[in-house]
């Protein structure tokens, strides 16, 4: 594999301290614009419930979300071929975010729809939403590579992940007083949750204006070069089809379980939103706490024992919601779950975020991030739509073993955990063979949660 050329610590600090801060306040407002209007996510799958979505109609969207991030392949060509990146990336961005809008006032436009055709209208739209976000994300990342020192990528990129996890804890926080708010008050989440849209849309468009005040490095244009080249170029490349192979299965075993964790609590469990989201918020102090951690070891040890380390435990993430039978006994056991599956994720999304910008050649930079993601994304989301087609034929199946009540989403967790568990060994085939032994990056951490250690050691010891 092509060595990527890192890019010089020289840079003058008023220049790159001025980007890095927009950016970071960026995601800050990005993660508000998640935080309401995530399709995924709790207040969404209530939302659509009311609107009569079934299983089929949630395995189809996180299919489709998926399956858009071959989009990312369009995304790659276009950042190859154009000389300035910041024009198109703010463009198509906020056209994805502005399509939300649409989306949560359909129900009012067209009420004779059946709920079906109603779901499938919304799924389209949020297709488009996903088609433009992936295009626009393939400029982003290019332009982040370049734009932020190598020998510092992950430690920055722990930091700004911890600003975010803060962020996200605040509006997870407030957003739980909203719901309890509205649920006292009788106010349906078909009014909240267009209102919280609303909210997202306008943080989320001006996240993206703020870039304009974000330096941009020159950019390498591709010239001369045939598509087919340029496509099939990261499959071709021996040292990263071992990450790509790896991506893959790992996108399949977390979409599978993942797409319904939040269906299983609402229908199941029959946990309050408010509930929810304040279970998503200690999965993000998770993330916040860790972010800086990681980013260290990171830049010190390499991605691929980061990698092994993280995806031992990730399971447990499953078999939280696999073993809560109410939603009384889901207030016990998912909040430390879910703090160190968020411990786990800061780690994960550190490690393959930046074996991606790291370890692919500037040259063709975009087209192996996006190879790395799209064909991942094309994979899990085909089998995760198989999945929810599934689950709808099976509607209402349950089953009393031991006095413990089996539904049919314990047989997709359960499947899931054993796909991501088959993950941890094939973290071998990664190529990086300047990484550190997992045992290395172990003593780091222990280091670090060693308090008298820590106290008496200079802080430099994981610089």
């Amino acid at each position: 594999m092509s060595e990527s050329v890192p890019m010089p610590c020289s840079r003058p600090p008023s220049t790159l301290r001025t980007s890095l801060w927009f950016v970071t306040f960026s995601g800050m407002l990005f993660t508000v614009y998640i935080a309401c209007t995530n399709p995924s996510g709790p207040l969404a799958v209530e939302f659509f419930k009311k609107l009569g979505a079934n299983d089929f109609h949630f395995g189809l969207m996180t299919g489709v979300a998926q399956v858009m991030i071959a989009m990312l392949f369009v995304g790659a060509m276009l950042a190859n071929a154009v000389s300035r990146r910041k024009p198109l990336f703010m463009a198509v961005f906020i056209i994805a975010r502005a399509v939300f809008i649409p989306i949560v006032f359909l129900p009012l436009i067209f009420r004779s729809a059946s709920p079906n055709h109603m779901m499938l209208l919304i799924i389209g739209f949020l297709a488009v939403s996903h088609a433009m976000t992936h295009v626009g994300s393939m400029m982003w990342q290019s332009w982040m590579a370049d734009l932020i020192p190598h020998c510092v990528l992950n430690h920055y990129w722990g930091v700004r992940q911890r600003a975010m996890s803060i962020m996200g804890i605040a509006c997870s926080l407030t957003l739980a007083g909203v719901m309890w708010v509205c649920v006292q008050n009788g106010v349906p989440i078909t009014t909240t949750f267009p209102i919280l849209v609303i909210i997202g849309v306008v943080a989320g468009v001006v996240d993206i204006v703020l870039f304009v005040h974000v330096h941009e490095p020159q950019h390498h244009v591709v010239r001369n070069r045939h598509i087919v080249n340029l496509l099939t170029e990261p499959v071709r490349d021996r040292a990263y089809r071992g990450f790509l192979g790896f991506q893959c299965l790992w996108a399949i075993s977390a979409c599978i379980g993942g797409a319904y964790v939040w269906v299983y609590s609402v229908e199941i469990l029959k946990m309050p939103g408010a509930a929810m989201v304040l279970l998503l918020a200690v999965h993000g102090l998770g993330m916040g706490v860790s972010g800086k951690l990681w980013g260290k070891l990171a830049d010190k040890h390499g991605h691929k024992p980061i990698l092994l380390l993280t995806l031992c435990l990730k399971p447990m993430f499953l078999l939280g919601f696999g073993v809560s039978t109410s939603a009384q006994v889901a207030y016990f056991v998912l909040p430390p779950i879910l703090l160190l599956d968020g411990f786990l994720n800061g780690g994960l999304f550190l490690a393959i975020n930046g074996y991606q910008m790291k370890c692919s050649p500037r040259e063709n930079r975009p087209m192996f991030i996006a190879a790395s993601s799209g064909l991942c994304g094309i994979c899990a989301g085909m089998v995760t739509a198989a999945v929810g087609w599934m689950l709808s034929r099976f509607e209402g199946w349950s089953v009393v073993w031991h006095g413990f009540l089996i539904t049919r989403y314990h047989v997709v967790f359960v499947v899931s955990m054993l796909l991501r568990w088959s993950c941890v060994p094939l973290t071998a085939i990664v190529h990086e063979p300047t990484s550190s032994h997992p045992r290395r990056v172990l003593e780091d951490i222990w280091a670090r949660l060693n308090l008298q250690r820590w106290a008496n050691s200079d802080d430099e010891k994981l610089d």
